[in-house]
């Protein structure tokens, strides 16, 4: 084989070589990425589990009127955050 065709080769190798690499650290930072994102996701489920106990024991404690609309019962049992949280 002639130098040139050598010093091809040797190139195409690297270059192939660094593109396996890319790759490889790319795959890693995205595995990285997706176990944060689990981790905050059972977090954030967990919370809102807490919530939702808390509202429905909120709920429990208060008294059902029958004779109000639904949608003001709802919003009784399950008052939200104040509007002047923000």
């Amino acid at each position: 084989m002639s130098p040139k065709v050598t010093l091809l080769f040797s190139l195409i190798a690297v270059a192939i070589l660094m593109a396996v690499l890319f790759i490889a650290w790319r795959l890693q930072r995205l595995k990285e990425q997706q176990a944060e994102a689990e981790k905050r996701a059972a977090i954030a489920f967990e919370e809102m589990n807490k919530l939702t106990k808390e509202l429905r024991e909120r709920g429990k404690d208060a008294p059902v009127d029958p004779s109000r609309p639904a949608g003001e019962r709802l919003i009784q049992m399950y008052p939200g955050p104040k509007r002047g949280a923000n």
